[in-house]
């Protein structure tokens, strides 16, 4: 084959295939179909030049067109570190923020529940009786209690709180699958222990003890629980009111949803369990563990409401299957 011939006859293609490269931002309709059919074309005549020609700068130069071309024609991959950050600032809050008055009804119950059985148990000696014998009962509220935040070193027992953590959520997620059936019984299962350790500990005079040591990394830690439970119970929800969708449509986006927040809570426990192994058996005043506990929750719901409402505001829903992975080049 005459290469010299081959690169007369096409180089008009090649140049008009740059130009359009150059100007991939600014073209109309026509021009985009023939940038790609002249992008199929040159990789075509690649090809045919490789096999033909020993020429290294026409096969340099032909190759960049034809790559340059495919990335207008395909754009380029989005970085890792950006999906990242959209997940962190888009995907994650706007989930929790469409999800807010879910989550917080499954506080609001979750809290009233502990609450009143705080009340009965420290009120009522025969119950207290019910749920363990005086020595029991001695036990729990002088050593097993304060004990289980200081008897480990503090890396290990991070590690160990938040697995323990994550297996919570990771219930009340796994059970989303099945539309949320079990969440009300997990969640009386946790409240119900709280109400019950924290009604023994006032009933024996160590409430002080109870809340300065719940309530640093509790604050945190139940809302990562209560987000959970509300994307689940939502999903729920969704199979049977599915809005104007379809429901399959609709529960599927909002399956999907249920993962964003699975993935996001992975850090909100991971700060819960740092917080539970460093701040809450430290010897700091029980005023500054309890301020830190407050700050992290002050934290994390004011990140919620900002990005989220921005992102939904914006449109955005949280679904991955509508995140873009690609961007235009630049």
């Amino acid at each position: 084959m005459d290469i010299d011939a081959f690169v007369a006859a096409h180089r008009p293609a090649w140049d008009r295939l740059d130009d359009l490269v150059r100007r991939r931002h600014r073209l109309d309709g026509a021009e985009v179909d023939e940038l790609v059919e002249l992008y199929q074309r040159a990789a075509t005549h690649l090809s045919v030049v490789r096999s033909a020609s020993t020429d290294a700068i026409l096969v340099g130069r032909l190759s960049s067109l034809v790559a340059r071309a495919r990335s207008a024609v395909t754009g380029a991959h989005t970085p890792a570190w950006r999906e990242v950050v959209r997940f962190f600032t888009v995907s994650f809050p706007v989930v929790a923020y469409r999800a807010r008055y879910w989550w917080l009804g499954a506080a609001l119950a979750s809290l009233a529940v502990a609450y009143v059985l705080g009340v009965w148990v420290a009120r009522d000696p025969a119950l207290q009786a019910v749920v363990g014998t005086p020595e029991e009962v001695k036990q729990l509220v002088e050593h097993d209690f304060a004990d289980y935040y200081s008897e480990n070193p503090a890396a290990s027992f991070a590690g160990r709180v938040w697995v323990n953590n994550a297996w919570v959520s990771a219930q009340v997620i796994i059970s989303a699958v099945v539309l949320g059936l079990p969440i009300p019984y997990i969640l009386w299962q946790n409240s119900a222990n709280v109400g019950v350790i924290g009604g023994l500990m006032t009933a024996h005079g160590k409430a002080d003890v109870f809340w300065g040591l719940i309530l640093p990394h509790g604050l945190l830690e139940l809302t990562a629980v209560f987000l959970a439970a509300g994307v689940g119970l939502r999903l729920g929800w969704t199979v049977i009111d599915p809005g104007p969708r379809r429901r399959g449509e609709a529960l599927a986006e909002q399956g999907r949803a249920v993962m964003s927040v699975a993935l996001g809570l992975v850090v909100v426990l991971l700060v819960s369990g740092l917080i539970e192994a460093g701040v809450t058996p430290s010897g700091l005043p029980t005023w500054a563990r309890i301020g830190i506990g407050v700050l992290a929750e002050v934290l994390f719901l004011v990140y919620v409401v900002v990005f989220g409402r921005r992102a939904s505001r914006a449109g955005e829903t949280g679904d991955i299957e509508r995140a873009p992975d690609l961007v235009p080049t630049a």
